[in-house]
């Protein structure tokens, strides 16, 4: 997805199995953190006496339209991330990110080189390539 200056759009990958709980939470966390949409993406209804019909019962990610930076959004995931880990001891750690097709796994707590890999991918999708995004912890510092 592509991004303008002051607004960046991209899809959010969820691994398979993901809870349509946690997926709602991170949706509301990125529209509290600035996202003017965040809206499902790919959302799966198998057929099951159980469910009710337009009933979400499995979501593969979200189709997020972002005002800031990619650094932002960034530090955004990562303390999503941080925070449910925290909180539940465990859980979700990676997320995907996907701007015009080119994907980078944010991941929390992030190795050196998965910072590196995350750093190249905001220069790549900053036109100004610039990488603080309002104090630069999506850089990995």
């Amino acid at each position: 997805m592509r991004h303008q200056q002051g607004l960046v759009r991209f899809e959010i990958e969820f691994p398979p199995a993901t809870e349509l709980g946690t997926a709602l939470e991170l949706r509301e966390a990125l529209l509290k953190a600035g996202a003017d949409a965040a809206e499902p993406l790919r959302v799966r209804q198998p057929c099951s006496s159980r469910t009710r019909p337009g009933e979400i019962v499995d979501i593969a990610g979200l189709a997020v339209a972002f005002v800031g930076t990619v650094a932002a959004v960034v530090d955004v995931l990562r303390g999503w991330l941080a925070e449910r880990r925290d909180d539940a001891g465990g859980g979700m750690v990676t997320i995907k990110v996907v701007i015009d097709g080119d994907p980078v796994e944010i991941t929390y707590p992030a190795t050196g080189r998965e910072d590196r890999m995350v750093r190249d991918f905001i220069l790549r999708h900053n036109g100004n390539g610039n990488t603080n995004g309002g104090g630069g912890a999506g850089t990995g510092a």
